[in-house]
C-alpha cells in the first residue's frame, strides 16, 4: 500500500470585502488544493486507487460569488494491467488523453 498526496496553500495580505469572489480565502489564508489518497496492489497487475480532494470550491447556486470549501471524492478506481500495452480501468477518474483534457475549464489557456 502506498500513500500519496499534496497540499497547495498560501498566506496572502487580503483586504477583501464580502462582495469579492474569494471562496475560502477572505482571511488571507488560501488552501488552493489538498489531495490525499492511497494505492493498494493486492496482487501483481491489479491496483486499487482512491483519493479525496479536501478543498473543492462549492459555490452557492443563487449567488455564485459566495460559497465554501468541501471535501469531495476525486479518484476511485480499479486498474488491471493485462499486458504492458493493455490496461482496463473501472471507476471514477480523469481519462489521460492529453494535458489539456486533464485541466479544469478555468485553467485552460486562452489567447
Amino acid at each position: 500500500m502506498d500513500l500519496f498526496g499534496y497540499v497547495k496553500a498560501g498566506a496572502y495580505f487580503v483586504t477583501a470585502s464580502q462582495d469579492d469572489a474569494l471562496v475560502g480565502a477572505r482571511n488571507g489564508f488560501r488552501l488552493a488544493n489538498l489531495r490525499v489518497g492511497m494505492s493498494l496492489a493486492p496482487v501483481e497487475r491489479l491496483e486499487v486507487v482512491a483519493s479525496v480532494d479536501g478543498s473543492v470550491a462549492k459555490r452557492n447556486e443563487t449567488a455564485q460569488l459566495n460559497g465554501n470549501r468541501v471535501v469531495d471524492l476525486k479518484d476511485a478506481y480499479v486498474e488491471w494491467a493485462a499486458s504492458p500495452f493493455a490496461h482496463l480501468r473501472i471507476g471514477q477518474f480523469k481519462a489521460p488523453f492529453d494535458q489539456e483534457a486533464l485541466l479544469a475549464d478555468g485553467q485552460l489557456p486562452f489567447i
